[in-house]
C-alpha cells in the first residue's frame, strides 16, 4: 500500500472558525481532525498539527474531549454547518 502524506494549512480551521462564527454569532472554535479509513498502521514522522485517528475509533476519542460550548450551541452551528450554502460562502462573507 502507498504511503500518504497530508498537509493541512493551518489557515484551514481558521477559515472554518470564521465562516462559523461569521454564520452563528459567537466564537466558534474549531480543532481539526483527520479520521483514516482502511489504514493497516498510523505512522507519524513528526508530531502532527492536527488530531489524526483511525476512524474506528473516532466514535470513543470525540466524546473524551472536554467540552466547549453548551449544547444549545452546539445544536445552532450544526444546523447551521449541515447547509451547503454557507460551504460555498466560506472566503465571501466577512464576518
Amino acid at each position: 500500500m502507498a504511503s500518504r502524506t497530508w498537509r493541512t494549512p493551518n489557515s484551514r480551521p481558521g477559515r472554518t472558525a470564521d465562516l462559523l462564527t461569521g454564520w452563528c454569532g459567537f466564537k466558534v472554535p474549531v480543532h481539526p481532525v483527520i479520521a483514516v479509513v482502511g489504514a493497516q498502521k498510523i505512522t507519524y514522522r513528526a508530531t502532527p498539527a492536527v488530531a489524526v485517528t483511525d476512524a474506528e475509533q473516532i466514535g470513543s476519542i470525540l466524546p473524551s474531549r472536554p467540552e466547549e460550548l453548551p449544547p444549545a450551541r452546539l445544536e445552532q452551528i450544526f444546523r447551521i454547518a449541515r447547509h451547503r450554502y454557507v460551504w460555498g460562502q466560506i472566503g465571501k462573507r466577512s464576518t
